[in-house]
């Protein structure tokens, strides 16, 4: 920082140093903004390409709050969610078996 003589006030100093400030931070920032870009732009194709590859196997219960696969004997695998079903319920599952809600489970008759 140059010295000046008395007749220089102190908020005019101030400005000038805020100036210099400004300049470096935008370098700085544009610099920045340049570099996320870049990640950003790779990280949105690794993502694009995931979502080609695998999809989702498992189905909304009919409450829309859990997921089943499908593939279970239980009431689960028709879309029955013992989560939601109130408790000592019968009801027939999918191999055609009855089974009791006990507890959040289903256990066979």
């Amino acid at each position: 920082m140059p010295q000046y003589g008395a007749g220089v006030s102190f908020s005019k100093m101030k400005r000038k140093m805020q100036k210099r400030k400004d300049r470096k931070q935008t370098k700085k920032k544009r610099r920045i903004k340049t570099r996320l870009r870049k990640l950003d732009s790779e990280l949105d194709r690794e993502v694009s390409r995931k979502l080609g590859i695998s999809t989702s196997k498992e189905k909304p219960c009919q409450c829309g709050t859990h997921r089943y696969k499908g593939t279970e004997p239980t009431p689960r695998g028709l879309g029955k969610c013992e989560e939601c079903i109130p408790l000592h319920v019968i009801l027939r599952g999918k191999d055609g078996q009855l089974y009791e809600n006990k507890g959040n489970t289903w256990s066979l008759l």
